[in-house]
């Protein structure tokens, strides 16, 4: 963590927001909250569902020679929090698409960031990957400030720009998620060779990956996410123990398509690393995840881990034995 990063973290200690558990600060008491080369640019309370509300931060961080990064960070009040984190990939993403994702998962009692990190990809910082790792310690700055307590559990999830954030994530800032869903990462990320597919840092810390791509997918082709986990695998060996890739017929990218597509990916992982229950098999719906609609006909279809072994058929049925007869004496 850089020394920028840390000078957050005290300065909740020098503005008197203690680590020790308090009730709930008011969200607009964070606004003279010290950052270095950051700044609070807006701070709002929203209603996300009913009885439930969240602080949305929105900070922009000035740092390096790439354009200004704004990050939106999302606090639920009160008791609905879960003590979870989740951070959001870029997915290209509108700022209005991503603030629904965002708002999504305050109403779901999950503390949530985002910001859009492609547009630092292709400035002049030296290194914008590190604004992954930045995100997430601001994002956890402001949970410990407004909430009183630690995160307990951090998770990043995203598709395409944010799937390919998201493996970056695994492998050079492991120490900041218990948990990744990688979704159709974009073919021309740094993963494609040895050197990127080293995740031995991120299963030795514990972390868990779950990998999703659709088989219809006609932007990224699901062979790239093949050869990136059997990558892995002649790295490392059988990598089910921390990492499973999904492949879902008839998805697009990202989504929609011919067949059910929808899945609990946060779930799933979030299992994984809470409960020790590995995805064996998860069941993808075309029922949306986001409270909308119902489609008049609901679909379903059980999906398995790439490489897993099929389950055995059941053996064949065996032919009725005539009775036997007892012999005449």
């Amino acid at each position: 963590m850089s020394g920028r990063l840390v000078w957050g973290l005290l300065a909740i200690l020098a503005l008197g927001f203690p680590g020790a558990a308090h009730a709930d600060l008011k969200c607009s008491a964070l606004k003279d909250i010290m950052l270095h080369d950051a700044g609070v640019s807006g701070i709002a309370t929203e209603d996300v569902g009913p009885e439930r509300r969240a602080c949305r931060f929105t900070v922009v961080s000035h740092a390096g020679r790439a354009p200004d990064l704004k990050v939106e960070i999302w606090v639920p009040v009160g008791p609905t929090w879960n003590g979870r984190l989740v951070q959001v990939g870029s997915d290209g993403l509108s700022g209005g698409a991503r603030t629904s994702a965002l708002r999504n998962l305050a109403a779901r009692g999950y503390a949530a960031a985002g910001a859009d990190l492609a547009s630092v990809l292709h400035g002049r910082e030296d290194d914008p990957w590190s604004r992954l790792q930045e995100t997430a310690v601001l994002a956890k700055t402001f949970v410990l400030a407004q909430k009183g307590s630690d995160v307990q559990r951090t998770y990043f999830m995203g598709c395409s720009d944010g799937g390919r954030e998201g493996l970056v994530a695994a492998q050079r800032f492991y120490a900041e998620f218990d948990g990744v869903v990688v979704g159709a990462p974009k073919a021309d990320a740094p993963f494609g060779r040895a050197a990127a597919a080293d995740l031995s840092a991120f299963r030795a810390r514990g972390g868990k990956l779950v990998h999703y791509h659709g088989a219809n997918d006609d932007a990224v082709p699901a062979r790239a996410s093949i050869a990136y986990y059997e990558e892995v695998r002649r790295r490392m060996g059988d990598p089910s123990g921390f990492y499973r890739l999904f492949l879902v017929p008839g998805m697009l990218h990202c989504g929609d398509g011919p067949g059910p597509s929808n899945v609990d990916w946060l779930g799933a992982v979030q299992d994984w690393v809470e409960r020790g229950s590995p995805p064996a098999e998860l069941v993808a719906t075309n029922a949306p995840q986001d409270g909308g609609p119902l489609p008049p006909r609901r679909l379903t279809q059980r999906l398995t881990p790439w490489g897993a072994a099929a389950p055995a058929p059941p053996p064949p049925p065996q032919p009725a034995k005539a009775p036997r007869r007892r012999a005449r004496r």
